[in-house]
């Protein structure tokens, strides 16, 4: 179904890429800020994740996350809240076997960073997952925290930098696993005129508590995207696709996203 709306889709962003007919300097430095996960830029994202083929059918598996960036300004430091909601659906991982549609763990990070420098950021901070999920294949059943680091330059037309995070689970549902896992989000992106770029934010994960052999995801690839205005609304909207070099049991060779956020820059 999702390979049939693909050409829909795709018509859908080229005619909201139309629709951008000036503020191109505003529209690069927005699209940099949009990349710095420690910049003072207020958005609301919704990211549509895609995950295919799962499961003896061969499904695609789908997740929504609505995730609320909100800065708070103290001088020289940002307190940068990030409020991560996930609707998910989780194909049947086994042949007659059932799969999921519901919430899933809410994920709440704050980053603390410094706010004097345009060329350097890094921050600090905790990452809280809350057991939320409405099925067990949605969730990981546990309360999880740790900690949260990020180092990013912008240099030029270019922003790049490193997310890092592991989290330990301290409470929850006793029958579940325990939580153990680090992901590392490497950022590279290129800006253009007009607010267009290409970008590479790939998540790498480790599993520390699977065997060796399942223990990573590394996933390869990259895609590009424009911010622009409708109206005097500043929207981003990017897609990217993935090749998973190294998976674990019941994640598909293919990942893709589209997303699109809502940009609330501060007025001068």
């Amino acid at each position: 179904m999702f390979l049939v709306r693909l050409p829909t889709v795709l018509a859908v962003l080229f005619l909201l890429f139309s629709f951008s007919l000036h503020a191109q300097d505003e529209n690069k430095d927005l699209a940099k800020k949009s990349q710095n996960p420690a910049s003072n830029l207020t958005s609301l994202q919704l990211e549509n994740d895609f995950n295919f083929p799962v499961g003896p059918t061969h499904d695609v598996q789908y997740e929504l996350d609505l995730q609320l960036v909100l800065p708070v300004i103290l001088g020289p430091v940002n307190l940068v809240h990030r409020l991560t909601l996930p609707i998910a659906t989780q194909a049947a991982l086994i042949p007659e076997g059932s799969g999921a549609f519901g919430l899933g763990d809410i994920v709440f990070q704050m980053l603390i960073s410094t706010s004097h420098s345009k060329r350097f950021f890094w921050g600090a901070g905790p990452m809280v997952i809350f057991p939320t999920a409405t099925d067990s294949l949605l969730g990981q059943g546990k309360f999880s925290l740790g900690p949260l680091l990020a180092f990013f330059s912008a240099q030029g037309p270019w922003v790049g930098g490193l997310l890092v995070n592991n989290v330990w689970s301290t409470a929850g549902d006793e029958s579940r696993p325990g939580v153990n896992q680090m992901q590392l989000q490497p950022s590279l992106n290129y800006n253009f005129k007009g607010g267009w770029f290409l970008t590479s934010t790939p998540t790498f994960s480790a599993n520390w508590k699977s065997p060796e052999g399942s223990r990573w995801t590394l996933p390869l690839g990259g895609g590009g995207g424009r911010v622009f205005h409708v109206g005097k609304q500043p929207l981003n909207l990017s897609g990217q696709i993935y090749y998973n070099a190294l998976r674990p049991p019941g994640l598909g060779k293919i990942s893709g996203c589209v997303t699109l956020q809502f940009l609330f820059p501060k007025k001068n």
